[in-house]
């Protein structure tokens, strides 16, 4: 699956919608991340607050991270820590706002857009069985925090195969098709989930969460690109009538 240069990566991605854009917010993502493990960084990239590319964590970024969620034309957050060759500790975090942040722009989209939080990790990195449980525990946290309507697990290389399988030419709230390791719907969209009709073919790995359903397909993500996983997969997509 993965090439010689490339690093086996667990992914989170969070989608989630918010038109105020409160340094609030930023903090409590930022205070989130701090107590997992996530924060401080190395570096840290803030779109124009840091001149367009990463810089090297300072003290003073601490308030530069919430700032930026509430600044005006800074469409994305990125920070990294660890050496990226040095696979047992690498992890990256991206933040990537709607270009309709503030309504700064002229033209008004005929849908609501939405924001995406995504936190990756090495494989390296999470075969550490309390930095695994961190990872876990902080997506779990953000998905509390930001309610969204949609976020998914998985292994980096399999979610291209799986969004490719299902041919999702236009990805929307209400036109999601594929399920992934993990998995968070928030029932506002997906009223035909069945939390008891998912548990049984999941052996117990529901949960409900804000308003939403969260499962995995086991017990660990290790298991990501295995064939039970596929199967399992299936069974969920009959079980939530997903084409």
């Amino acid at each position: 699956m993965y090439s010689k240069y490339e690093k086996p990566i667990i992914r989170a991605s969070i989608f989630y919608f918010d038109e105020m854009y409160d340094a609030l917010l930023g903090s409590q993502v930022r205070d989130i991340l701090h107590k997992h493990g996530f924060f401080p960084p190395d570096k840290m990239y803030a779109d124009k607050l840091t001149r367009g590319r990463f810089k090297k964590y300072s003290p003073e970024m601490y308030d530069l991270f919430p700032l930026a969620y509430a600044q005006k034309e800074v469409f994305g957050i990125s920070m990294a820590s660890g050496d990226s060759k040095l696979v047992e500790e690498f992890w990256k975090f991206d933040w990537n706002f709607t270009f309709y942040k503030n309504k700064k722009l002229a033209v008004v989209p005929n849908f609501r857009p939405w924001n995406v939080l995504s936190l990756d990790t090495t494989y390296g990195r999470m075969s550490n069985d309390n930095l695994y449980e961190q990872f876990f525990l902080c997506v779990r946290e953000l998905i509390e925090l930001l309610h969204p309507f949609y976020a998914r697990i998985d292994d980096v290389a399999n979610i291209n195969r799986l969004e490719d399988a299902v041919h999702n030419e236009q990805f929307r709230p209400e036109n999601i098709r594929q399920v992934f390791w993990g998995n968070y719907f928030d029932t506002t969209f997906y009223p035909e989930l069945i939390f008891d009709g998912i548990a049984n073919v999941l052996d117990g790995n529901v949960h409900q969460v804000t308003g939403g359903i969260f499962f995995t397909l086991t017990d660990n993500v290790f298991d990501a690109t295995t064939l039970r996983c596929d199967a399992l997969r299936e069974s969920v997509k009959n079980a939530m009538a997903l084409r």
